[in-house]
């Protein structure tokens, strides 16, 4: 049996029209943020579109014998995560005057994280028996969906990947597909 690993970037769907777009529950969200700039523009993310995704899995399916055994990195470009979804996806341009800097990001995502552990520590001691109580502090949010710390400091990092030695097996599988996601 052949194993080929693909490791894919963050994966995003460009849409064709905006009502698409907000079937995405990220893209939706976002969209509920002014375009403003947040953190560091120096921040970088590599990304990777559904199409490029598709297509590097068909050519590692023709080969795997090849490819058996090795882990494969896949990424369309390395950009800032809030720039990109503002201007690529929601087709937003960005406020150029007004940025917001990561300390205050971060301040309110941990106020957001606050008051949800809060109001869910509060309501869940009402619903559970007395000896398990102490599970209703426990709470489990997307970090992805809602503003948490978790989230927003994976966003304002550098989190690219290298795919040099995908591209070299592969071949150069971006450039065609990555033009028409866009």
């Amino acid at each position: 049996m052949s194993v080929v690993i693909l490791r894919p970037a963050h994966i995003f769907g460009a849409a064709r029209n905006i009502g698409s777009v907000l079937a995405d529950p990220l893209a939706s969200y976002l969209w509920s943020i002014p375009p403003v700039r947040l953190g560091s523009a120096d921040s970088k993310m590599s990304m990777v579109s559904v199409s490029t995704v598709v297509e590097v899995s068909i050519r590692a399916a023709k080969a795997p014998q090849d490819l058996n055994g090795k882990c494969y990195a896949v990424k369309d470009l390395d950009a800032n995560f809030f720039q990109f979804y503002q201007e690529q996806v929601l087709g937003r341009k960005l406020w150029p005057l007004l940025r917001v800097p990561d300390w205050a990001v971060l301040l309110a995502a941990r106020a957001a994280d606050w008051w949800y552990q809060m109001i869910t520590c509060m309501t869940s001691l009402q619903n559970l028996p007395a000896p398990f109580r102490w599970f209703g502090c426990i709470y489990f949010r997307d970090p992805m969906l809602c503003l948490t710390s978790q989230g927003v400091r994976q966003a304002l990092l550098d989190l690219t990947i290298d795919d040099a030695a995908t591209k070299k097996n592969l071949g150069d599988y971006n450039s065609r597909f990555f033009k028409l996601a866009l």
